[in-house]
């Protein structure tokens, strides 16, 4: 999955950001920050 691809723009970014939001409205910081981290290990381990 490349950065500049359709599935990176609309599928993937748009849900990995309303849910880091969705954990930071809530106080779930810690939380926030595991699922970027997960979603970051995902996204390289799609890319190889």
């Amino acid at each position: 999955m490349l950065f500049n691809s359709s599935e990176f723009l609309f599928c993937f970014l748009p849900i990995v950001t309303i849910v880091y939001f969705l954990l930071n409205k809530y106080r779930l910081l810690d939380g926030a920050k595991i699922w970027l981290i997960a979603a970051s290990l995902f996204s390289m381990q799609i890319q190889k």
